[in-house]
């Protein structure tokens, strides 16, 4: 008899990279520039884009700035806080696998007074928030002891809860007492597989997860400006 070993899904959070990116640090762009009669306080500003839906408007972003220093690089970090900013070559790679509810938003990036018209924000909304089984996942809290990172098991019953007593956590946390409640495996109902290559858990974690075969397709193509499980916090899926 032959039995079927079913092995744990292999996902991936993805990060802007913090080395490689040039003298200039991170993140590479330095500020953004508005055109005439542009404010941040715009309705269509880019900081209006909601993290967990695609928005009922076009995103205004205008020109990123980068810092002199920093190198071009195929994903660009900058302070935009949702979605990712990828060029033309990143883009062509990621809409090769499933992504669902993924669009792209058009920018400018200035660097060394020249001009590049082949970027966008990358703005991924597909939400696995209410597939997640929480009487299997585990959740810890966790805290900073001499520089190493500890948790203790914490029962979490429903997105509410888990909510509230993060909010409490850091409410009742002390200078020095670092301490914030993270998923360290998120189990999803029975008979749910991630359908998408690319996905959220919002609420749990603000991360976004690719599947293996994206990071695959990232590391053959050797793309730069991206890391993936930033300071090997690993989330496992199953």
């Amino acid at each position: 008899m032959i039995v079927a070993i079913k092995f744990p899904m292999q996902y991936y959070s993805l990060h802007y990279a913090v080395t490689k990116i040039g003298r200039g640090g991170f993140p590479q762009v330095q500020t953004i520039q508005l055109e005439q009669g542009r404010k941040v306080t715009d309705n269509d500003f880019v900081w209006n884009l909601p993290g967990d839906s695609l928005p009922n408007f076009k995103p205004y972003i205008g020109t990123l700035m980068l810092k002199k220093g920093s190198v071009m690089t195929d994903f660009i970090s900058s302070a935009i806080g949702k979605g990712f900013v990828c060029n033309d070559t990143a883009k062509k790679i990621i809409e090769g696998h499933k992504i669902g509810k993924t669009s792209f938003y058009d920018l400018r990036i200035m660097h060394r007074d020249t001009y590049y018209f082949n970027y966008q924000l990358m703005h991924s909304v597909n939400n696995y928030t209410d597939k997640v089984d929480f009487n299997k996942s585990i959740f810890h809290i966790q805290r900073l002891v001499n520089n190493q990172k500890v948790g203790k098991v914490q029962p979490i019953a429903n997105l509410e809860d888990f909510i509230n007593l993060s909010h409490k956590i850091r409410k009742n946390t002390t200078y020095g007492d670092w301490q914030f409640l993270v998923p360290k495996l998120i189990s999803f109902k029975e008979n749910f597989q991630p359908e998408h290559d690319i996905f959220l858990i919002w609420g749990l974690t603000y991360n976004t997860y690719i599947s293996e075969k994206l990071r695959s397709a990232f590391e053959t193509n050797k793309l730069t400006g991206l890391m993936f499980d930033f300071l090997g916090e690993h989330v496992d899926f199953k």
